[in-house]
């Protein structure tokens, strides 16, 4: 990246110079290319850190101060974006997230948006089990805070804060199979749990049916953390919703947290 910043301080400085239209146009076409080539070494690399992202942007921003024609790096940031998704580079994908990629925006034929694209890949890596340590990274990409309300026995997220939802007992006769294990895990290890078992966890609709039935009842213990982790994740977050046994309350919740583990069979 410095042989880039280089360039582009050596181009600046000749254009700033230059008399003809002509060639001012040729050092600030230059300038041009050096930032997007400097953009796809930091979109791909796994080395890019928060400081060269931050660096490249505030050169972008001084340099626009000269240019007759700014630099912008949407279009590219979101074919980087993109790019990354199609083939579950989960350091593209990351990196491109962290530079600006627009999570809304399209392209293709067969499929939508960006955003869309990543709920595809988080699904499947969830349904697979134990999934790779590179893809864990697509579960730290933030956007908005957002919590779940369950309505009907469907997912509605709402634009506030834990907001959460406390579940009527009907007392139903439908029986699970559940696995125990002790202590408070977070949800990476919770589901690495139940897979090194051969089970999964619940959904958040799994474990709503199940203390709408009672069935949850015989796993409050005394003095222990009564929320219990669910498969379903807050796509887009990193966050998962997990259910407290003893209130009936669902909620949203940091993947780093902690809460009980059930398996089911």
């Amino acid at each position: 990246m410095e042989t880039i910043y280089l360039l582009i301080e050596r181009e600046f400085t000749v254009e700033a110079l230059a008399d003809a239209e002509e060639e001012k146009e040729s050092h600030q076409n230059k300038i041009h290319e050096a930032f997007r080539e400097g953009i796809i070494t930091l979109a791909k690399s796994e080395f890019t850190n928060l400081t060269q992202i931050d660096r490249i942007k505030k050169e972008a921003k001084r340099v626009n101060q000269k240019l007759k024609v700014p630099i912008s790096f949407q279009v590219q940031l979101n074919s980087l974006l993109h790019e990354g998704l199609e083939t579950k580079n989960p350091t593209q994908i990351v990196n491109s997230h962290l530079l600006g990629a627009d999570w809304e925006s399209k392209t293709g034929f067969f499929w939508g948006s960006a955003k869309s694209k990543l709920k595809e890949i988080l699904e499947g890596t969830v349904q697979t089990g134990n999934p790779n340590k590179e893809f864990k990274k697509l579960f730290t990409i933030h956007f908005e805070t957002e919590t779940i309300q369950l309505k009907d026995s469907k997912k509605e997220i709402p634009k506030s804060n834990f907001e959460k939802k406390k579940i009527k007992k009907s007392f139903s006769q439908k029986e699970n199979f559940w696995e125990h294990s002790s202590g408070s895990y977070n949800w990476y290890q919770a589901n690495q749990i139940c897979s090194s078992r051969d089970l999964r966890l619940p959904t958040i609709e799994e474990l709503e049916d199940s203390y709408e039935s009672g069935e949850t009842e015989s796993w409050i213990e005394n003095d222990s953390d009564k929320r219990y982790w669910s498969s379903t994740i807050s796509v887009g977050e990193n966050g998962a919703y997990n259910l407290d046994v003893f209130k009936g309350e669902i909620r949203w919740d940091h993947l780093s947290n902690y809460a009980r583990v059930r398996c089911l069979k």
